[in-house]
C-alpha cells in the first residue's frame, strides 16, 4: 500500500497540531520535532508503508511516522472512537521515541507584569468611610516555595472539601482548589524564574477575585509592598 493509497483510506490527523496530548491543566509538546528511529524500530509490530512506519497495537491503534519530515500522524476515526485511550497510547510510545515537555494548556500573563495585582481597601467608620485601590508589586523577586508548600498543608487542613493541591507541570508548581469550581483559579509558580503566572481566561471572566486570592497567596510566600491610590 503506498503512502497516497494509505491517505485516501484513511484520514489522517498530525498529532500536538491537530491531535494534541492533554491533560487538565498541561499538555505534551515535542522539545524538538526529531524522532529517534534507533528506538522507534526497536518495537514490535512495526510496518513500513511509504513514507510511513506505522506501529500497531494489540487493540488494532494504528500510530504512522513519518519519518522525512519528523511527524506523527494518528487515523481520524481512532481519534474520535476513544481520544483518551489513543493520549494514553501516544504518550507512552512517544516518550520512549522523542524528548517531550509538559506545558501549561492555556496561555498564562504574569503577574506584576502583565496583570497588575490591585486590591480595593477602605478606611474610616460606615459613615466617612474613604476607598483606596492598592497596587502590589514584589520588594524582590523570589518565592518562598517552602512557604508555599506550608500555605497549601494549611489549605488543605481548613477547607478539606475543596482538595487543594499543589502540581507539577514542567517549570511551574500549580496551585488550585480541584473540588471548588467558583475557584478554580490556578496559580502557576515558575520555580525557576521565580515568576508569578494566572491563566489570560480568568483575567478575563474574574479579574477582582483572581486579585483577592493573588493578594491572599502571595502575601504568604512573598514580600510584598504597595502604593495606594484613593479612588473615592
Amino acid at each position: 500500500m503506498s503512502s497516497e493509497e494509505v491517505a485516501q483510506k484513511v484520514k489522517l490527523l498530525e498529532v500536538f497540531k491537530e491531535f494534541p496530548i492533554e491533560k487538565e491543566l498541561s499538555k505534551y509538546e515535542p522539545k524538538e520535532e526529531k524522532i529517534n528511529v534507533k528506538k522507534l524500530k526497536a518495537f514490535k509490530n512495526l510496518e513500513e508503508k511509504e513514507k510511513y512506519l506505522v506501529l500497531k497495537t494489540k487493540d488494532n491503534k494504528r500510530i504512522y511516522f513519518d519519518l522525512e519530515k519528523n511527524k506523527v500522524l494518528v487515523e481520524e476515526a481512532q481519534a474520535q472512537e476513544n481520544s483518551e485511550q489513543l493520549k494514553e497510547l501516544l504518550l507512552k510510545v512517544l516518550k520512549e521515541v522523542m524528548q517531550l515537555q509538559e506545558v501549561p494548556k492555556d496561555k498564562l500573563l504574569e503577574v506584576f507584569k502583565e496583570f497588575k495585582l490591585e486590591v480595593r481597601s477602605s478606611k474610616g467608620t460606615d459613615q466617612y468611610k474613604t476607598y483606596y485601590l492598592r497596587t502590589f508589586m514584589p520588594k524582590e523577586n523570589k518565592i518562598d516555595f517552602d512557604k508555599l508548600k506550608s500555605y497549601v498543608k494549611s489549605l488543605q487542613r481548613r477547607f478539606k472539601e475543596r482538595a487543594y493541591s499543589l502540581q507539577r507541570i514542567g517549570e511551574y508548581l500549580v496551585l488550585r482548589p480541584k473540588k471548588y469550581e467558583a475557584l478554580d483559579l490556578p496559580i502557576y509558580f515558575n520555580t525557576k524564574t521565580n515568576k508569578v503566572y494566572v491563566r489570560e481566561k480568568d483575567v478575563k471572566a474574574n479579574p477582582r477575585l483572581l486579585s483577592y486570592i493573588l493578594f491572599r497567596t502571595l502575601s504568604q510566600v512573598m514580600s510584598l509592598e504597595f502604593t495606594e491610590t484613593k479612588i473615592a
